[in-house]
């Protein structure tokens, strides 16, 4: 009885440690498929100075800053604003394609959206999404704010960026709004923008290639030591018994199992 509860036990341990396997390899499959599926905000340009302050847009102002997109698929904009002690109103983004460089932009905007002025972060920068833009590299683009809110968008001390200008109420400003730029991209994209800051075996995706092919073949070794771990355990049923002639019997052998004849009779005493 004690030997098939030994031999059940031996066989749930065996389950439980392919299920631990099988559960680690999903896992580390799941987290491969996303990484390579998923869209990243990649950063595309960053302008963090923002030591002006530009008018409250509940006064009527307009402000357009126009850019040029380094990447396809733009898909979001960072902007910092400050916020007064009335957190009433709204703020509207708009972003609209600018056929001519340099002049303000004119027709229906490719995407626009309305935020209350109190879900502005007081600190930090006030981000909007949308659907990536396709074929958006090298082509000039103009984000537009309006508001009916005490808030007022931040600016930096110069105009800085190349190909970029600043407009308020349709006037050219000596400076840039306080924004970043970003575009969607795959794993590629994300590997190829760290590149610059990896060491050299980093910068190739060729070593990811070979990492990602090592880190499969152990968790195949994994998989198939535990197998065979399990295997060796669960073997034939054992019923704890030794099995004559083995080496684990240890019993002396009577005569007749020796080959000598039996008289039955004890063994005489030494006199």
């Amino acid at each position: 009885m004690s030997s098939e509860v030994t031999h059940k036990a031996r066989m749930a341990m065996g389950v439980r440690e392919w299920g631990a396997a099988a559960a680690a390899a999903a896992a580390v499959l799941a987290v491969l498929a996303w990484f390579f599926s998923a869209n990243f905000s990649l950063l595309d340009i960053v302008r963090f100075d923002a030591t002006n302050l530009l008018p409250r847009l509940d006064k009527g102002h307009v402000v357009v800053q126009t850019f040029v997109a380094p990447h396809d698929n733009l898909s979001r904009i960072d902007i910092s604003f400050e916020r007064g002690a009335d957190s009433g109103g709204s703020v509207t983004f708009q972003l609209l394609e600018v056929p001519d460089p340099g002049r303000l932009p004119a027709g229906q905007p490719l995407h626009e959206e309305s935020i209350e002025v109190s879900d502005i972060q007081k600190n930090g920068m006030q981000q909007f999404s949308f659907d990536p833009v396709p074929g958006s590299q090298g082509k000039a683009y103009a984000v537009r704010l309006t508001g009916t809110g005490d808030v007022r968008p931040r600016a930096s001390s110069a105009n800085a960026l190349a190909d970029a200008d600043l407009f308020v109420d349709g006037k050219p400003a000596d400076s840039d709004l306080s924004f970043a730029s970003f575009h969607a991209g795959g794993a590629g994209g994300l590997l190829a923008k760290l590149s610059p800051f990896r060491p050299f075996p980093l910068r190739s995706e060729v070593f990811f290639v070979a990492l990602l092919l090592i880190a499969a073949a152990c968790t195949g070794w994994l998989l198939f030591t535990i197998a065979a771990g399990t295997a060796n355990r669960c073997g034939p049923h054992d019923d704890g018994q030794p099995r004559s002639g083995s080496a684990g019997d240890k019993r002396p052998r009577s005569g007749h199992a020796a080959g000598l004849p039996d008289s039955g009779a004890p063994p005489d005493s030494q006199t």
